[in-house]
């Protein structure tokens, strides 16, 4: 009897620790990994329209423009979904993505660095190449 009272306890103690661990004030930044939320999902530091320059912020149709939400990125004529996510540093994320594009499938990987004041963006999209440097646009998408 005591070891049943024993392990109701316990399971009722860990049951409530990913409620208190959600509601930790992390803010906007939070490590993008499924063992606090138990889903994928892009923090919301990385979330909202960015763009390769202002220009690209002002006009909607430039392919130098992506929207990034909690389970993907719109791109110009190409979209992709999150696979998964992992934390590589403070502010940085690996993502893996499912993308559509031009009647293509395909699989991406991407680093993704958010600044400390999440205005700006770094992006690599392909293993060796160059960081891309991204500007906000505006609000993020909910």
């Amino acid at each position: 009897m005591r070891l049943v009272a024993g392990t109701i306890v316990l399971l009722a103690a860990c049951a409530a620790a990913p409620a208190e661990a959600a509601a930790d004030g992390r803010g906007d930044w939070w490590p993008g990994s499924s063992s606090v939320l138990e889903k994928e999902e892009i923090p919301p530091a990385f979330r909202g329209t960015w763009g390769l320059d202002e220009g690209a912020c002002r006009d909607r149709d430039r392919p130098d423009r992506m929207t990034i939400y909690r389970q993907g990125i719109d791109q110009y004529e190409s979209g992709a979904r999150l696979r998964q996510i992992t934390t590589v540093a403070d502010r940085t994320v690996r993502v893996r993505f499912d993308v559509e594009g031009e009647s293509v499938l395909d699989e991406a990987e991407w680093v993704l660095r958010v600044s400390p004041d999440r205005r700006e963006l770094f992006v690599i999209s392909t293993p060796d190449g160059p960081e891309q440097h991204w500007v906000k646009c505006g609000r993020a998408p909910r």
